[in-house]
């Protein structure tokens, strides 16, 4: 498929002169690489690489899951992959789900899959994401995105991996790419031995605050206070015993959006939480677990120090290089997690795709994109373990080089629009479980009407662990959006789906 391409490449500096050379690497039989060095002065805006003389091929397959669910490109349509909320050359809506999503482009020609991925040694994944580019017949670009933060070694900072054995499925192109990292040293291969609670059932109820939300209102609110208003103990408490009374077995429970007075620090709002070690404690006399929601980079009130900053000093989001945010960060999961505070048991860890991502930008340290946010999650992982060995962490970054650390990988929110969620499902069941053998949580927000809910509930064991954010209704997404409350049908038959499940685990009964 790659026998006869060329590559050659365009470097894009912010400050000084650089130049960029690309040198070709055979590994082996399937797998060809094509790595960059660069030399001279300067920081890296941008790399080019024009592939030239390559065969047509038609169709792309898209790892990064967007808001119109659009799983397939024409090879004449952009694509993106990376973290940002929403890109330039990202033509099918905003795509947070998976961030970072595997930076792989499967491509079809005839039968078989090929494809082309993005990889760095530890330290070198300082891009924030990559873009395909189309050109004329056998011609395309690949473009990776420094923003202007990256004064590069003078030796290899990337490679282009060219897969070159055809597949049957995309999803295998993938699981190529994540053994090529690891084989190189360039991604983690965990030695896993997740303990039976990891794999328990799940409740974050952000549906039920959404449900509430929508009720006062005659359109939908999924940000700021309309719907994080609702997040309380004692809702929390409500939605939880609806659930228990109704005998739908609940192994692990979950706050939601927003229980912390700020979202930048691990402190609760008290006139939510009045008692948050109580509300670990009520779980735990049960056997249950406990687990905090954390929506990275948002700043609320932050000291300007601890942010990145544009040029007038105003705090944009979290930097968590700063070495005042980064103490917080240790202190903060410690008093969370350690028993001698609240004892929760591990993290959601939500808003990954949020890091500002623009030139300009005032910093404390010298990572950015990738290797920011890795940096960012080894310090909630690392105080997280310190403080609870067996604390979870929960994160939606589908890339590889993330395997270290993330615990459990959720599938995150669904597309609006009527999809068919079991076929979403599944596609990015596909590309997560092709990236590492980490434990997947199915989501199940947002949903269309309660039809929705109620075909994914029957279909959410067989792609990992079965996970619920309603309690006691669905207030569907659709254009004929209204509430439709679960009946008693609903109810047994959603304990029976569940108590199989977890007897099928070994987790036994609570």
């Amino acid at each position: 498929m790659w026998s006869g391409i060329e590559v050659s490449s365009e470097i894009e500096s912010s400050a000084g002169a650089l130049q960029a050379v690309v040198r070709k690497d055979r590994h082996d039989g399937e797998v060809t690489a094509y790595s960059v060095h660069v030399s001279g002065r300067g920081r890296v805006r941008s790399v080019v690489l024009r592939v030239t003389g390559t065969d047509a091929f038609e169709e792309v397959f898209l790892t990064a899951p967007n808001f119109n669910d659009v799983r397939f490109a024409h090879p004449q349509q952009g694509c993106y992959q990376g973290l940002g909320f929403e890109h330039r050359d990202g033509l099918f809506g905003p795509q947070w789900m998976f961030s970072p999503p595997p930076m792989v482009f499967p491509v079809r020609k005839g039968d078989a899959w090929y494809g082309f991925g993005l990889g760095a040694p530890p330290g070198l994944n300082q891009y924030s994401g990559w873009s395909y580019c189309p050109g004329h017949d056998q011609e395309f670009s690949l473009r990776v995105n420094y923003e202007g933060y990256f004064d590069p070694p003078k030796e290899q900072i990337f490679s282009v991996l060219f897969f070159g054995k055809g597949r049957k499925k995309p999803s295998e192109v993938v699981l190529d790419y994540a053994e090529a990292l690891r084989g190189l040293g360039w991604a983690a291969r965990p030695a896993r031995h997740p303990p039976d609670w990891w794999s328990d059932t799940f409740l974050f109820p952000w549906g039920e605050q959404c449900n509430l939300a929508k009720a006062k209102s005659a359109k939908p609110y999924f940000t700021g206070d309309a719907v994080t208003m609702y997040e309380t103990q004692a809702n929390q408490e409500r939605w939880f015993n609806r659930l228990k009374d109704r005998g739908v077995p609940v192994g692990i429970s979950c706050t939601s959006d927003k229980w912390q007075l700020e979202r930048q620090r691990l402190v609760p709002d008290v006139g939510k939480y009045p008692d948050l070690r109580g509300f670990a404690d009520s779980h735990h006399a049960e056997g249950r677990h406990v687990m905090a929601w954390w929506g990275l980079w948002r700043h609320d009130a932050a000291d300007s120090e601890w942010c990145l900053r544009d040029a007038s000093g105003a705090g944009l989001c979290l930097d968590p290089e700063s070495e005042g945010y980064a103490t917080q960060i240790r202190n903060g999961v410690e008093e969370l997690v350690s028993p001698r505070g609240y004892d929760f048991d591990g993290f959601f860890i939500d808003f990954t795709a949020e890091l500002v991502i623009q030139e300009g930008l005032r910093k404390s340290g010298s990572r950015w994109g990738v290797e920011l946010l890795h940096h960012y999650l080894s310090l909630i992982h690392d105080a997280a373990k310190n403080a609870k060995k067996d604390a979870l962490i929960m994160t939606h970054c589908a890339h590889p080089y993330f395997a270290d650390v993330t615990d459990v990988f959720r599938l995150n929110d669904w597309s609006i629009k009527k999809p068919d969620l079991v076929e979403q499902g599944r596609y990015r069941h596909s590309i997560a479980s092709a990236c590492s053998d980490w434990l997947i949580n199915t989501d199940n927000w947002f949903m269309y009407d309660i039809n929705q809910w109620r075909e994914y509930l029957r279909v959410a064991p067989e792609l990992g662990i079965p996970a619920t954010w309603y309690t006691t209704g669905i207030w569907g997404d659709g254009p004929d959006a209204r509430y439709e409350e679960l009946t008693d049908k609903d109810y047994v038959e959603w304990a029976s789906i569940w108590s199989r499940y977890r007897k099928s685990k070994g987790l036994g009964k609570k």
